[in-house]
């Protein structure tokens, strides 16, 4: 079965959105901050996709993505942002998939 990686620090939100993965069949592991997240992927954890949300205290998504890439084995795992800002700059590097062209 394959696993999302869920990293958000709103309880509710981060409830609800591991709710609706499930009922589609797919394993969540849900996280409150970026740093227990990259833990775990240290520690071995391989899922298919991240959802990640960018604004987040002590670790941030951006800060959490920076490290992914610095790693070539996770940096392969797609990352799927979710965010409240009304309009994020994301500049495009930061989440280029590894291997592919600039923009």
């Amino acid at each position: 079965m394959s696993t999302v990686m869920l990293v958000d620090d709103d309880d509710d939100l981060r409830e609800v959105l591991a709710d609706v993965i499930r009922s589609s069949g797919i394993d969540v592991i849900a996280f409150a901050d970026a740093r227990a997240a990259l833990e775990a992927l240290a520690g071995g954890l391989c899922p298919k996709l991240i959802l990640l949300d960018l604004m987040m205290p002590g670790t941030s998504g951006w800060d959490f993505r920076e490290a992914q890439l610095r790693d070539d084995t996770l940096a392969r795992i797609p990352v799927l942002v979710v965010t409240a800002a009304p309009s994020p700059a994301v500049p495009a590097p930061a989440f280029a998939a590894p291997g592919s062209a600039p923009p």
